[in-house]
């Protein structure tokens, strides 16, 4: 595989299931008023803090250590990002927390703008993620949480212009690589 598709392809995980590595406290990371969390089951609420900590994951020194509780051993992450780069729709645990490892860096100026909880299980996040060539890309999450442990990922948003982006993603990431 080559360096380009390596890079755009560790980028693109992070981005898809890092949730843009978002601030849990910034302004709307929270939906509903006090009254709904009130009335939110012990499971949901479990189901929502578990996504917080995803998010506030991309911003630990040891980012990879504060993922890997999160997720289920039989987690199922999807994003466009897979199917364009990998071929195929969906990846596991294990590859997608190699493929996050060093790519915090492009999560910084992300924006949760906002998590839903619905039911026990199901918790849905919108998120803005600036790209480096200057576009903002706009994603939306479904989580399935099940004991505190995500199931499952899916994360929508336009693969077309992540497409785009990842020229200016690979020429980043090689100077970086160079100290430049």
């Amino acid at each position: 595989m080559s360096l380009l598709r390596q890079t755009a392809l560790a980028v693109a995980l992070a981005i898809s299931v890092i949730g843009a590595g978002c601030n849990p406290a910034d302004e709307g990371a929270e939906s509903g008023s006090a009254d709904q969390a009130l009335a939110m089951s012990s499971e949901a609420a479990l189901s929502a803090k578990t996504v917080r900590a995803y998010y506030a994951s991309a911003h630990a020194a040891d980012q990879i250590g504060a993922l890997a509780p999160l997720f289920d051993d039989r987690v199922v992450v999807e994003a466009p990002s897979i199917l364009i780069l990998k071929g195929k729709n969906e990846i596991g645990k294990k590859e997608f927390l190699g493929l996050a490892a060093g790519v915090k860096e492009y999560l910084a100026g992300a924006r949760v703008r906002e998590v839903i909880s619905h039911g026990d299980n199901l918790v849905v996040a919108r998120i803005d993620l600036p790209l480096p060539n200057g576009d903002l890309l706009t994603q939306v999450e479904f989580f399935e949480v099940h004991g505190g442990k995500i199931t499952h990922l899916q994360s929508y948003y336009d693969g077309l212009r992540f497409t785009k982006a990842l020229p200016a993603i690979a020429i980043d990431k090689l100077k970086r690589a160079l100290g430049v």
